[in-house]
């Protein structure tokens, strides 16, 4: 059986996320049935960019209900900015649907918190799927294999370096999820943060994150770069105990790498993988096993909110 998935946010007009999210469900065996557009105005662009990437039309809809009643969904992929996440989780779950959600999960204003642990909950209720769209993790077998004498080492520093747009807060609100997302890969089980440090240019200019990864096994010295690039694409690298992985994209077919030490390693696309899990599991789940254990998804949303409080504020 292919997983029915409608889009909520199919154009993303900011990051363009749609047409890929949706070329790769489908690629994984899903079928994309219908997306929610911003308005009527938005429709048909919108349906032209899932056409060109999927071969075949979309129906495009502007309002919820009639998305769900015409395509009857088995889950909703919600791809709009985070502060209409909530709103969208809700009915989802309402509807008994379960969802792929853009990190991060929920934010209104700078609150990263403070409606996840209801939302969660009543997705546990009610036996429903809910994944985040944290990709980084899937880098993780490449990093090591461009580093293998690392890989049995303990783990004492973490940093990653990541190009946001925007300013200040915001920065963080679109990135920090990856580097939380990749520790707990890396260092599964309960974690907490402590010694928070932010230093940058208010409002705008980089930003760097500092905090210590504290867990019962002992504590992990933490790093974030954000730095706003006119550099395309963007750049990104991760480090582990002084190892530094720079990713590189080939621009003419958009292949992904790691580059670090005297070493060159491709690196599958993250995203094709993780939303390819995504249907797998949605699958087992639609016939009749348990959906993940949620604590993963409802930790990060915990440190997130935790990191950001230590923003200063700016007034203009």
């Amino acid at each position: 059986m292919r997983p029915r998935i409608a889009l909520v946010g199919a154009r993303r007009a900011r990051q363009g996320l749609g047409p890929f999210v949706a070329r790769f469900l489908e690629a994984a065996g899903a079928d994309v049935v219908g997306f929610l557009g911003t308005g009527p105005a938005s429709l048909p662009a919108t349906g032209e960019a899932l056409a060109s990437v999927l071969g075949h039309s979309v129906a495009g809809f502007h309002g919820l209900d009639a998305l769900l009643a015409e395509t009857t969904p088995d889950a909703l992929a919600i791809l709009c900015p985070p502060e209409h996440h909530r709103e969208y989780l809700e009915a989802a779950c309402e509807r008994g649907l379960h969802v792929l959600c853009e990190k991060p999960l929920v934010m209104q204003g700078r609150d990263a918190w403070g409606a996840v642990p209801g939302l969660l909950e009543r997705f546990e209720q009610r036996g429903l799927l809910l994944a985040e769209n944290c990709q980084w993790p899937w880098v993780l077998p490449a990093f090591w294999s461009l580093f293998p004498e690392g890989s049995a080492e303990p783990i004492e520093r973490f940093a990653m370096g990541l190009s946001p747009t925007g300013v200040g807060v915001q920065m963080a609100i679109d990135s920090l999820s990856h580097p939380l997302s990749l520790l707990q890969a890396l260092l599964p089980g309960p974690a907490r943060v402590e010694a928070i440090r932010v230093q940058g240019q208010a409002p705008s200019g980089p930003q760097t994150v500092e905090f210590a990864w504290e867990r019962p096994q002992g504590s992990v010295a933490c790093r974030v770069e954000l730095v706003d690039s006119p550099e395309r694409p963007r750049p990104a690298w991760i480090e582990i105990n002084g190892r530094r992985a720079d990713r590189r994209i080939r621009e003419h077919d958009y292949a992904l790498f790691f580059e670090g030490g005297d070493g060159l390693v491709p690196v599958p696309d993250p995203l094709r993988l993780h939303l390819g899990a995504f249907v797998h599991t949605l699958g087992a789940v639609l016939e009749g096993d348990p959906p993940p254990d949620l604590a993963a998804v409802r930790l990060r949303a915990a440190l997130l909110h935790q990191l950001l409080q230590a923003f200063p504020a700016y007034t203009p």
